[in-house]
């Protein structure tokens, strides 16, 4: 938190500063004097294990041969950064660390005569795609959906051989390749891992069961779904009164109050188990009531 370090992060003292770290107590001191609120580090692994979460952005000046290590876990972590020159000193180093930059991650490298951004050249893939899951006495389709976040990254969803769509975290995904594990239930539940590469419109990879057996996953990307605007719309109708459950029956007729009940004008449940699917009696409308 001297020299360079100090006017780096000085530089950012329009944003919020959470943590400091160095390894000379002194210049930790002096740093942390001037932000009071930031907590002080000797040790930036440490940093990353108990703040990971809590950092957006790093700025690392540490001496010349240190720069790699502390940059290449903040982009593992997805974290933006700031790295004085020389960012790496092998080609080993300079490939592992544009292999983990994420295509929302900008890497910032500082140099005598300005900066370098570097990204990924190619965007990660977006949009839907059918799938075909294949093994000995499996198959089935699935459904694939990433989508760009209105908070920045990606969502993945996935839809598999039972249940509805689940949002994937956590996952990691490159320009042309994605990597998760999810639950599948194939008598019990067993946590499969995903791993598969984009081609143009098309996909293909695998699902790796817990016994070893290999699952071959296909699918290219669906059409669009666009819908043409109603010529008009009815009039609206409440499904839900914000009171009770009158015109409400589960599926198997049970009654609604066993699993559910009203507070403060919203539906919740009290009951263990997953949701219950509901119709609305004289209405062409089911609605999922699920407990999450």
């Amino acid at each position: 938190m001297a020299g360079k370090g100090r006017t780096d992060v000085l530089n950012c003292d329009a944003e919020n500063i959470v943590a400091l770290c160095d390894v000379d107590s002194a210049h930790l001191g002096r740093a942390a004097a001037t932000y009071p609120h930031a907590r002080p580090f000797a040790d930036w692994r440490v940093m990353f294990d108990q703040l990971g979460r809590g950092i957006d952005a790093v700025t690392i000046s540490t001496p010349d041969h240190a720069h790699f290590l502390p940059a290449y876990r903040a982009l593992k972590q997805r974290k933006h950064v700031f790295c004085q020159k020389p960012l790496t000193h092998t080609l080993w180093e300079a490939r592992a660390t544009m292999n983990c930059v994420a295509p929302v991650i900008w890497l910032r490298l500082g140099c005598v005569a300005g900066f370098l951004l570097l990204g990924n050249a190619r965007a990660a893939p977006t949009g839907r795609w059918s799938l075909k899951v294949d093994g000995p006495e499996i198959h089935h389709p699935a459904w694939l959906e990433i989508a760009e976040s209105a908070a920045g990254g990606h969502t993945v969803r996935y839809v598999g051989r039972i249940g509805s769509v689940r949002d994937i975290k956590p996952y990691e995904l490159g320009d042309d390749a994605l990597e998760f594990s999810r639950n599948e239930w194939f008598g019990a539940y067993e946590v499969l891992h995903h791993a598969s590469r984009f081609d143009g419109d098309r996909v293909a990879g695998t699902f790796r069961r817990p016994n070893g057996q290999i699952l071959s996953v296909a699918g290219e990307r669906a059409p669009p779904l666009d819908r043409a605007d109603p010529k008009s719309w009815t009039a609206r109708r409440p499904l839900f009164n914000g009171r009770g459950f009158e015109g409400w029956v589960t599926t198997k007729g049970d009654d609604v109050v066993r699993n559910w009940r009203i507070q403060d004008g919203e539906v919740i449940t009290f009951a263990g188990g997953g949701g219950r699917l509901c119709d609305l009696r004289d209405r062409r409308v089911r609605i999922r009531l699920c407990q999450r």
